[in-house]
């Protein structure tokens, strides 16, 4: 069995900087287990979460900063494995998963004193299983199917039609929304 532990922190401060950037703050932990449960089986699972909150200043009127916008993105992951030994070295078998979420927040104060934007969110899952089968010691025919779907709900793309929002020419795109499965076949040769 083993573990594997991660942690790091970023502070960047530009306070130097009139308009754009003036700071940026991101954390970041990460938790891996691995473990073989016999002789055939391995698992493995990880956990990862990311928070990163900036702040910029900006000027409408091209000269001092009038306004300042806050963004918190998060960002979590969940994943883990499985892996089979059915005929040791002759035919593995495995799965993998992941689940993935994010949100950003963005929030703009000026002298109108606006109300913070919608939260942006996405969600991706996904799930592999495959096969590798040893021929020889030189070949092996592999195989995997996988199942993907993606998510987002996102205020920068929803809801603007081309000519929405005036002085802006939109292209009409929204959120993305997907379901994906995969096949795959392939032979491995080995020189």
């Amino acid at each position: 069995m083993s573990i594997g532990f991660t942690a790091d922190v970023a502070d960047d401060d530009y306070n130097h900087s009139q308009v754009g950037l003036t700071s940026a703050r991101t954390a970041n932990l990460a938790v891996e287990l691995s473990a073989a449960i016999s002789e055939q089986v391995q698992a493995r699972g990880f956990v990862q979460t990311q928070r990163i909150r900036s702040q910029q200043s900006g000027s409408q009127a091209f000269s001092s900063p009038d306004w300042t916008g806050k963004v918190v993105d998060q960002y979590d992951t969940l994943g883990g494995g499985i892996k089979y030994a059915a005929i040791p070295n002759k035919l593995d078998l495995g799965a993998d998963v992941t689940f993935s979420r994010s949100r950003s927040d963005t929030a703009v104060q000026n002298a109108v004193g606006q109300p913070p934007f919608p939260t942006a969110k996405t969600t991706l899952d996904s799930l592999t299983m495959y096969g590798l089968y040893k021929l020889k010691d030189n070949l092996s025919v592999g195989g995997g199917l996988t199942f993907e779907h993606y998510s987002s709900d996102d205020w920068h793309l929803d809801g603007v039609a081309p000519g929405t929002v005036p002085n802006l020419l939109a292209l009409g795109m929204q959120s993305p929304h997907y379901s994906v499965t995969v096949l795959r076949v392939g032979l491995r040769y080995r020189f």
